[in-house]
């Protein structure tokens, strides 16, 4: 099924994969309190991709592609200590 972004069955969907996200991101062994940060900035970056890349409104597969990429963000937060919007870019 697909959605128009500014529908509200569109804004569930980026809820629940929020929630999904951050719940696996703390589920991670070394979370701690200071990658909060850097797991907003995560977030907001798959948001921006989204709504960068995606031509077809009904089209949430840039979502579940950034969604997919989980892991690839985790070394990125846990093992960098830091994220750039140019590393960002290349899992989204």
């Amino acid at each position: 099924m697909a959605f128009y972004k500014d529908d509200v069955a569109w804004t569930n969907v980026l809820n629940n994969a929020k929630e999904e996200f951050q719940l696996w991101i703390h589920s991670q062994v070394g979370f701690q309190e200071h990658t909060e940060v850097a797991l907003q900035i995560a977030w907001d970056f798959v948001l921006e991709a989204i709504s960068k890349y995606q031509d077809d409104p009904y089209n949430i597969e840039p979502l579940n592609k950034c969604l997919y990429n989980k892991q690839a963000m985790s070394i990125l937060i846990f093992k960098e200590g830091a994220m750039t919007c140019g590393a960002l870019k290349t899992l989204c």
